[in-house]
């Protein structure tokens, strides 16, 4: 990790000029702890910028889950080693977000356009299941 004079807040402003279609936010600070989402951060990036918002590192258990879809107006969350190691149960959470009332959205895979709520390196055949990160995607 490399510091750098550039303000978080001023680039995801830059990044949506330049012509980014979304914002994958990774908390470096989080990233790995399983503490849970940069919640506040995440939410001033959600409001600086129009495009949607993709919140990454933190996710430990399935509350963190809930908490970034109640507390935030996050397009996505994404997370890998609670699934890899699983540490939480895909089911399992599915089952509690649908119980949250937390709606997924119409996902494209391939030309085809399906009701998902989860997104996995298993449904890309390009992607290795180890190169690639598990997604839970809402609206």
């Amino acid at each position: 990790r490399e510091r750098t004079d550039i303000d978080l807040f001023d680039w995801v402003k830059k990044a949506e000029q330049l012509g980014a279609g979304e914002i994958l936010f990774t908390s470096m600070d989080h990233d790995g702890t399983k503490g849970g989402f940069a919640l506040e951060a995440l939410q001033k990036v959600d409001e600086l910028v129009s495009i949607p918002v993709i919140a990454s590192g933190g996710a430990g258990k399935e509350e963190h889950f809930s908490d970034l879809f109640q507390q935030t107006e996050i397009s996505a969350a994404l997370a890998a080693s609670v699934f890899h190691f699983q540490t939480i149960e895909i089911p399992e959470l599915k089952h509690k977000l649908a119980q949250e009332n937390i709606p997924g959205r119409t996902v494209r895979y391939g030309n085809r356009f399906r009701k998902r709520r989860w997104i996995s390196s298993r449904n890309y055949p390009r992607c290795g299941y180890n190169g690639c990160a598990h997604a839970w995607v809402y609206e």
